[in-house]
């Protein structure tokens, strides 16, 4: 399963995108994620959130428009843990400033 997000560059990263195949890899709904009700970092483990914030961290200081994540746990909805490979893009304004994160999640 792949699925594809696009999340802004604030406190929790709210989706402003996701794909269909969301159903496949968390059991949500994608209008679930676009309510804003949830959060990319909602269904990060909380073993693993603190290092995937500290890649994320590392990629803005090093300036860098493309990285990937060593692989981490998510929650699904029904509670399971499933390992995952995320690569990322970031996307700036025309000042620099990041806004959002693209992101291809695979299972």
């Amino acid at each position: 399963d792949s699925t594809l997000f696009k999340w802004k560059n604030k406190k929790d990263w709210p989706i402003e995108y996701v794909s269909l195949s969301i159903f496949e890899l968390l059991g949500y709904e994608k209008k679930e994620f676009l309510s804003k009700h949830i959060k990319y970092s909602d269904f990060i483990h909380k073993d693993d959130i603190d290092r995937v914030l500290s890649e994320v961290n590392l990629a803005l200081e090093e300036n860098k428009s493309y990285f990937k994540h060593e692989p981490y746990r998510i929650i699904t909805k029904d509670k399971q843990v499933k390992w995952v490979l995320d690569s990322t893009s970031v996307q700036r304004d025309n000042d620099g400033r990041v806004t959002n994160f693209i992101g291809n999640i695979t299972d």
